[in-house]
């Protein structure tokens, strides 16, 4: 179980964080183990509090690549870890999933490997795949802002 008390105060996305992001993800932490079965968008939301970054999950990349139906939801696990970089941290939640992670200037992404090689290509035709990839069929993006406490979501996990 995650350190009860209050909901976490999921901090804003800021352009131009993306040197920061990666900063925090070098820096080794210490973490208590996350309990078996706690859903994904839950342990972020603990990272996401304790670090100051803020995450989304591609839920619709999750359904479209890999039909996983409400990634935010998926189990995941972690033992106690010492001296560890919070990235390491941030892939081993992520890998139970399937996923990966990808750093955004104003938040960093969690979302399925497939994506992922997407947005790291370049020029306009590699930005045309992913704006292709990220919509879902009715054309609208889909993802979850990560959240333990549902009145600090900024969109439905769902169509946004």
């Amino acid at each position: 179980v995650l350190p009860g008390g209050a909901p976490p105060k999921v901090p804003e996305p800021r352009p131009g964080r993306t040197s920061e992001f990666r900063k925090k993800l070098n820096t080794p932490i210490t973490i208590d183990n996350i309990e078996p079965n706690t859903p994904l968008k839950e342990a972020l939301g603990f990272l996401s509090e304790k670090f100051e970054i803020p995450f989304r999950i591609d839920v619709n990349a999750f359904k479209m690549d890999l039909m996983i139906v409400e990634a935010e939801n998926q189990p995941v696990k972690l033992p106690r870890q010492m001296n560890v970089p919070l990235g390491m941290v941030l892939r081993q939640l992520v890998e139970q999933c399937q996923g990966t992670f990808v750093v955004q200037p104003d938040l960093i992404e969690v979302t399925t490997p497939q994506r992922a090689a997407l947005k790291k290509g370049t020029g306009e035709a590699a930005a045309s795949r992913v704006q292709s990839a990220r919509a879902s069929p009715s054309g609208r993006r889909s993802f979850c802002w990560v959240s333990r406490d549902s009145s600090t979501r900024r969109s439905p996990c769902g169509s946004a």
